[in-house]
């Protein structure tokens, strides 16, 4: 069953959304650590590594948009995609706290953005 989802002729078409869905995301964890910054939450101390997860993300987006246009595979870019998003979910969770940090749900949108 993977298999055959792996190689669905529509994944070209659902994966500018997933870039949609990706740019989204970083847009709110953005306007997080905007506002933890303004009001000097505790999640301020972890700004740098927070910026630096959205700033990668808007460039994975921006690289993979670009990368649509080309004759590369909608599966070798849905396989970039989906390992960036784990990298980064992965990268703002243990920052934060690992198994008790409050960003956890990131590996959940990162199972729904797959």
């Amino acid at each position: 069953m993977m298999q055959s989802r792996l190689l669905d002729p529509d994944l070209a078409k659902r994966l500018p959304w997933l870039l949609v869905f990706r740019a989204a995301v970083g847009t709110g964890l953005l306007i997080l650590t905007l506002v933890a910054d303004l009001y000097h939450w505790p999640l301020e101390q972890l700004a740098n590594v927070l910026y630096a997860v959205v700033i990668g993300t808007y460039v994975v987006v921006f690289v993979l948009g670009l990368l649509l246009k080309s004759e590369i595979s909608p599966l070798v870019l849905s396989t970039a995609h989906l390992a960036t998003a784990v990298m980064a979910a992965f990268m703002v969770i243990q920052a934060t706290g690992g198994v008790n940090s409050p960003f956890s749900f990131l590996y959940l949108l990162t199972i729904l953005d797959g």
